[in-house]
């Protein structure tokens, strides 16, 4: 299975579920090749990020701008390690 395909099943698997096929292929991609591993590793990070600020945003609260400054950091640190190419 190609890289391509992979990163689609990662962010697929995130709001369906993958049906037991693509979850071998999945597993098994995941396993050996670093780049999609890290794919994965920071996509869910990015979510996990993003979620929290929705949830700010939900219930009416604000960042402070040092709160601000950490995600952009953040961010910029995503950034500078999404090297590879899918």
């Amino acid at each position: 299975m190609s890289c391509e395909k992979v990163t689609l099943l990662v962010e697929k698997s995130k709001g369906n579920s993958l049906s037991l096929k693509e979850i071998i292929h999945l597993k098994t991609h995941l396993a050996m090749c670093p780049p999609c591993s890290k794919y994965n590793k920071l996509s869910k990070q990015l979510d996990d990020l993003f979620s929290g600020i929705i949830k700010l945003e939900d219930s009416s609260l604000s960042l402070s701008e040092l709160k601000k400054q950490e995600i952009i950091k953040v961010v910029q640190g995503f950034e500078s390690k999404a090297t590879f190419i899918v």
